[in-house]
């Protein structure tokens, strides 16, 4: 009896430690496709999935954050598609229609790809000029450069991912 409750316990104060780890990242990632008000939802679903997991004790389950992603991104897929097959799409949350938005979804994951294949120089650029807003005087502050050189570089990195983009490689 003691020994089931020991076990049900480290089960619990594992979950309770992974859930503190992870659900910041997973609440980002998740805010980044739901509407905010269903961002929790989501992350209450994929965290009762990585409980029931764990409760189980499946046999060589090793809860790691790259399977709680794929659990996210099954969540967030489930919803895309009820709101894409209800007449009540809120477009207004998303600003786009369901087929805009699965375009989309592919258009990000092709920009995702060819960003990973830059180089990382590239990579930095790209994301310091858009991710960070920054305007390129800053830009070239905060990467030891001269304006001069960080636009030719930004010029060169935009033309690099276009290709990567266009799959001209």
């Amino acid at each position: 009896m003691e020994a089931e409750i020991c076990q049900e316990t480290c089960v619990e104060e594992s979950f309770n430690i992974l859930y503190e780890r992870w659900k910041p990242c997973v609440c980002r990632w998740a805010s980044r496709w739901v509407p905010r008000s269903e961002v929790e939802d989501v992350v209450a679903e994929v965290f009762i999935v990585l409980w029931e997991r764990m409760e189980v004790k499946e046999e060589g389950f090793s809860p790691r954050l790259s399977w709680v992603y794929v659990v996210l991104r099954n969540k967030i897929g489930d919803r895309i598609r009820r709101s894409c097959s209800s007449v009540a799409f809120d477009e207004s949350v998303h600003g786009v229609s369901c087929a805009d938005f699965q375009k989309l979804v592919v258009r990000r994951r092709v920009v995702a790809e060819a960003l990973r294949k830059l180089s990382s120089v590239d990579r930095e650029i790209l994301q310091i000029t858009y991710w960070k807003n920054l305007d390129s005087a800053t830009a070239a502050k905060l990467m030891g450069l001269s304006s001069a050189a960080f636009r030719k570089r930004l010029s060169r990195a935009r033309s690099r991912a276009a290709m990567l983009i266009l799959g001209e490689e």
